[in-house]
This record gives structure tokens, C-alpha cells and sequence, in this order.
């Protein structure tokens, strides 16, 4: 064993874990503060914490982190779920990525490549700018609450196809240096054919394997890191990168039932390999140069403008809505992980020069501390861009007022109407009851939401539909809200973007002050300042959720759980609801 390894190892993983504390007080990546910490232990800027003798192991201790991180990555890849991504999503993936590598190519070739001193300089930088970070969008959007909007949906989605490129790459990536027809050709049979043999493997070998070893848990484990790394190793063996073989040995027991149990059992030795790997690109990262710096703000600057370039035009022109394909593309405004990998396969096969590498992994630094605040703030950040859209004549395709206009509204219509302002679950299953019980109120019922995926589903159940954000009071006194009977607010605030409940109540009883307005409420509090705004009635489903509850434990003491579970199985089975 190097000498001091396990002494220099415990030190940089403290500094790495004081530092993430300080990242997470601060909203900021875990990644980032992992390189810093490489950076300040390593010998080229910081304070020669760990010696050159040691950075190798570290390097290998880190791929193993590598391939454990893909490895878990295709074991949560489900293609079921890939094929319902829809057309808009998937349109967007491909040629955002397409359209990017290309773009890249063409700017930094325009510029001059004198700094670019490695062979494949060009190709790693194209694939490094065209993706996105799963990783930091998925933390921010979960802690906004956002993953289950359609603009949260979409941003998955379009990760979700970056992901595959990446997956392409890494595939390609060992052929680099014999770039011939033949050589590409018999690489692509080579991965072809270990699919093949993994995907046979998970079907006719491997469950009755699994089977039997299921009720052990730690076997369980180690048959899965086995098969990791058996299927890793002969991806190496036949040329092509050990990291794809992970990968496509975790896309082979993704269909298991035993798949989550292995993820939560691996995740700690992720956890701890991958901080080795982020904290080995730190240690290689020289002292920056006028050079460096130059390219790293090129980098930045031209991710930041790419992303506005290629993202939101195709999500327009496939009319997603200006809201949907403006905050799709702020979320997406960031370099991925995948490039560090890229970087750390690249610099291990001599295709990257070392001033490269650095500017790559520095532009991802600041592109992912850039997304910490675009992300937080993306409603904000709309809004001031859509100002300037509007000015372009940049609307969205399918105004409100073309919606309308099929519905021949009327004056005489609007005053008495029910408006629902906000569009989700909860207005979806009243809709469907409306319909079923009491459908001579749908004349009289006009929905305002910004939601496009729900367009057609309204449309079908002869609902007048107005496209628009219901924080914007002009666009609620344009639609005839102030003349409306019944106002219906359902969405909860951790789902509303840019508002909340209690500030749409305080409008909406200027702009409407003889209608009803009926509220949704998620506290008590909340549920006291609402009335306090104007409100008729406020609704506080935790309760109804609890009277609801409290009836099936009465059902289920009194031994008729089974026939009520049935009651309910074929109330919900006929119900084709907007949302489901």
C-alpha cells in the first residue's frame, strides 16, 4: 500500500465533509464542494495534503465510485417509462443534443483552438456542453416541490434522453484514438452483442438466481456488486469502457422486484467511492491561467446561450406554451456530471489536454452554482423574459381567447359562471363529478390554467379552457373572472408557482367582490388568514382526509374493509379523469 494512503485519504474525505456541510447551510451542490475539497489538499493549488505518489489510488479507488454511480443509474432506468415520455420531450432530447454538439464544434473551431493541445479536444468539449445536470436539477426541483409539475415532468424527460447520449458517448469513447469506420462498427457490434447477453441473462439466469438468494439480503448484495463488476470487467476486456458495462448491468436487473432493496443497500458505498472521484478531479486541477480562464467563461457563457437556442424553440414550436418551454430550459441551463466523467475517461486515455480538462470541470462548478439561484428563482426569471418575448411577438400558440371563442361565450354566460382557477389533481376528479352528477353545470364552468398536457383532455370533456398563469390579474379580468358566481381555488400552495392562495383570495375579492370564492387551505392558520382575505369557504382536506379515514377503521373493525376496498376499486377503475 502507497505510504500515508489511508492517512491522506481520511483527510481530504473531512475536509469534503465539512465543506458539504457548509454547501448544504448554503443550497449549494454536494459535487462542488467534494472538487474544492481535492482542490485544497492537492499539490498543483492547495496546500499538498495528499502526494503525487498517492493521487493514482485515488483515482482508482474513485472509478469504482464511477461505476457504482452508473450501475445504480441503470438500475432506476425503466424503458416502459422512456417510450411514455411523449413526442415533445423526446423531439427536444435528441435535437437539443444534436443541435448543440454541432453548434459547439463550430464556435470553438471559429474562435481557434490554440489552447487545445489534446487530439480529441473539440469532441469532449461538444459532448461535455450539450448535457445537463441530472443530479443538481433533481435535488433543486424536489426540494421546490416541482418534480411533479408538467414543467418538472418535462425537465426530467429531457435529462432522461441526455442521459442516453451520455450513454453513447461513453460507449464510443474508447474508439477515439482508431477512429475508423470498421473499428466504430465492431465496437458498436461488441456493445450490441453485451446487451444481448445481459438482457438473456436477466431473463432466463439470472431471477432464479436471485430467487434464491433473495431472503438473504447481504448475498443479495454481493451477487448484485458481483454482477456489476463481472459485466464491467468484460466491457473492458472486449475495448470497450468498463463504466458502460455498469451501466448495462444495472439496466439488466432494473425489471427485478429486488431492484430497490440493492439500491438502498449500495448507496453508502456509492456515496463514498463517487466522493473519492470528485475529490481525485480536484487534486489534478493546475493553478488557473489567463488561458484557462478565458475558455472556462467561453464555456459558461456559451452553455448558458445554447440552452435558450436549443431548448425552448423546439418545446414552442410543439406548443408546450411559452411558461413550459421558457422554465424547462432556465432548469436545464447547466453542465452535467457526465462531464466530469467524460473528463476522467478522457484524461485516462490521453484524448484531452490537461488545460482543457481543468476548464471543463470549472465551467461546471459555476454553471451548477449559476442553477442553484436560476433554479430557486426560475418563476421570477420567466416572467422577466416572457416581458421581452411578448415584445418579439413571441405568445403562446394557443391563446385564451381562440379557446373561447369556439364556445361562443357571452356576456350573459360569464356572469354566472364557475370559474376554477388552477388546473391539478383535485380539480380533475371535481370535473369528473361535475360531469357525472350534475352535467348541466359544465355550461356554466370555464377552467384558467397554464398546463398544455391538459388542453385536449378539457377540450374533450366540453369545458371552456383558458391558457394562462393565474397570477396574472390582467389575464383573470380579460377571461370575465370578475363577473363569475362561484371562484374555486384547489391548487395547494407548494404546488403554485409565483403565488399563493392567500394573495389570489386578497385580488380576486377586489376584482370579484360578489362572487364566492372557495379555497383550499393546508393549515389551520392558513386556513383563519384566508377568511381573514376575503374567502366564502375554505377547505382543509386533512380533515376530510381524516373523517375518510376514520369511517374505513369503523369499516375494517366491523369486518367490511373487504367489500369497501371493492366499492372503491370499481368507482376508481371507471373514472376517465383530465389527470389520472
Amino acid at each position: 500500500m502507497p505510504e500515508n494512503l489511508v492517512s491522506e485519504i481520511g483527510t481530504v474525505v473531512i475536509i469534503a465533509i465539512g465543506l458539504a456541510y457548509v454547501a448544504r447551510i448554503l443550497k449549494q451542490p454536494l459535487i462542488l464542494a467534494y472538487v474544492l475539497a481535492g482542490i485544497i489538499c492537492g499539490p498543483k493549488i492547495g496546500f499538498g495534503l495528499v502526494h503525487d505518489h498517492n493521487i493514482h489510488t485515488i483515482h482508482s479507488l474513485g472509478e469504482l465510485g464511477l461505476i457504482f454511480l452508473l450501475f445504480m443509474i441503470g438500475l432506476e432506468i425503466n424503458l416502459k417509462k422512456l417510450i411514455a415520455l411523449g413526442k415533445p420531450v423526446i423531439f427536444t432530447g435528441i435535437g437539443q443534443v444534436s443541435i448543440t454538439v454541432a453548434a459547439a464544434m463550430a464556435f470553438f473551431i471559429l474562435i481557434g483552438t490554440s489552447a487545445f493541445t489534446g487530439e480529441f479536444d473539440l469532441i469532449y468539449i461538444a459532448a461535455s456542453v450539450s448535457l445537463s445536470s441530472t443530479m443538481v436539477v433533481v435535488k433543486l426541483l424536489y426540494d421546490k416541490r416541482e418534480l411533479d409539475t408538467v414543467v418538472g415532468r418535462t425537465t426530467l424527460g429531457i435529462l432522461v434522453i441526455q442521459d442516453i447520449w451520455a450513454i453513447l458517448f461513453i460507449a464510443l469513447q474508447p474508439n477515439f484514438s482508431n477512429p475508423q469506420v470498421n473499428s466504430i462498427l465492431f465496437s458498436l457490434i461488441k456493445g450490441i452483442g453485451l446487451v444481448i447477453f445481459c438482457m438473456l441473462a436477466s431473463n432466463y439466469i439470472l431471477p432464479r438466481i436471485f430467487k434464491v438468494v433473495s431472503r438473504q439480503p447481504e448475498i443479495l448484495l454481493l451477487l448484485s456488486i458481483a454482477w456489476c463488476f463481472c459485466i464491467a470487467g468484460l466491457a473492458g476486456y472486449s475495448g470497450l469502457s468498463r463504466e458502460m458495462g455498469a451501466l448495462v448491468a444495472g439496466v439488466s436487473l432494473a425489471t427485478f422486484p429486488y431492484n430497490h432493496d440493492v439500491i438502498d443497500r449500495i448507496i453508502t458505498l456509492r456515496d463514498f467511492f463517487v466522493t473519492l472521484f470528485f475529490v481525485a478531479l480536484g487534486l489534478e486541477i493546475p493553478m488557473p491561467t489567463w488561458t484557462m480562464a478565458t475558455y472556462t467563461f467561453m464555456l459558461v457563457g456559451f452553455v448558458l446561450v445554447i440552452r435558450f437556442i436549443t431548448i425552448f424553440p423546439i418545446l414552442y414550436t410543439m406548443k408546450q406554451g411559452v411558461r413550459v418551454s421558457l422554465m424547462t430550459t432556465i432548469n436545464l441551463a447547466q453542465m452535467s456530471e457526465f462531464a466530469l466523467v467524460f473528463m476522467a475517461l478522457g484524461t485516462a486515455s490521453g484524448h484531452i489536454s490537461g488545460i482543457m480538462s481543468s476548464s471543463i470541470v470549472l465551467a461546471i462548478i459555476i454553471t451548477s452554482t449559476i442553477s442553484t439561484y436560476s433554479i430557486q428563482y426560475n418563476h421570477n426569471i420567466y416572467v422577466f423574459f416572457e416581458k421581452i418575448l411578448i415584445f418579439l411577438g413571441i405568445r403562446d400558440r394557443f391563446p385564451h381567447h381562440e379557446v373561447l371563442a369556439d364556445k361562443q361565450t357571452d356576456s350573459a354566460h360569464i356572469e354566472d359562471s364557475i370559474v376554477i382557477l388552477g388546473f391539478f389533481r383535485e380539480a380533475s376528479s371535481l370535473l369528473f363529478n361535475i360531469k357525472s352528477k350534475f352535467p348541466k353545470l359544465l355550461d356554466r364552468l370555464m377552467i384558467i390554467d397554464f398546463n398544455p398536457e391538459v388542453t385536449k383532455g378539457l377540450v374533450d370533456h366540453g369545458v371552456k379552457y383558458v391558457y394562462g398563469d393565474i397570477s396574472r390579474m390582467g389575464l383573470l379580468e380579460e377571461s370575465g373572472v370578475s363577473r363569475a358566481s362561484i371562484i374555486l381555488l384547489t391548487v395547494p400552495d407548494m404546488v403554485l408557482a409565483g403565488t399563493n392562495n392567500l394573495l389570489l383570495v386578497r385580488e380576486l375579492r377586489k376584482m370579484a367582490p360578489n362572487a364566492d370564492i372557495i379555497v383550499t387551505a393546508e393549515t389551520f392558520s392558513s386556513h383563519d388568514e384566508l377568511y381573514d382575505a376575503g374567502a366564502n369557504y375554505v377547505v382543509l382536506p386533512r380533515l376530510i382526509t381524516a373523517d375518510y379515514v376514520l369511517d374505513i377503521m369503523n369499516k375494517s373493525i366491523s369486518g367490511e374493509l373487504l367489500e369497501l376496498a371493492k366499492l372503491d376499486s370499481r368507482k376508481i377503475s371507471g373514472r376517465d379523469e383530465v389527470i389520472q
